[in-house]
């Protein structure tokens, strides 16, 4: 039997080098990533242990490092790597997606936010 679930993070805080324009290639700014991923929860269920379970402090981690060790131009570039990270470390506990939303609250003073979404299934 399998019990698939999402597990994730909303509003992960993060204040980082992204975007096209001079200014934001020199002055760090904020994103906001939530982020969940579906897998089998089964494993983990029955043994109640970290090791066969999808750590949310590891989603917040895995955004963070990756948003503060590297300078963006797009947010795409972003929410792809990010993606690409938990695919690789995840995949064997049977991931069967991914999503990230990635939003930019201080760029566009008349809007909310700009964001990118992105959601990739494993096959």
């Amino acid at each position: 039997m399998s019990n698939f679930a999402v597990v994730g993070v909303k509003s992960i805080l993060i204040n980082c080098i992204i975007g096209v324009n001079p200014e934001e290639q020199i002055n760090p700014q904020d994103i906001i990533v939530d982020t969940s991923i579906e897998y089998d929860i089964t494993k983990a269920a029955l043994s109640d242990n970290i090791e066969d379970a999808i750590s949310y402090v590891d989603l917040r981690d895995i955004a963070t490092q990756l948003a503060t060790t590297r300078k963006y131009k797009l947010l795409e570039t972003f929410a792809v790597e990010f993606i690409n990270q938990v695919e690789e470390k995840y995949k064997p506990l049977g991931v069967k997606s991914c999503y990230i939303k990635i939003k930019k609250p201080q760029v566009m003073k008349t809007t909310k936010y700009p964001f990118v979404e992105l959601k990739r299934e494993f096959q």
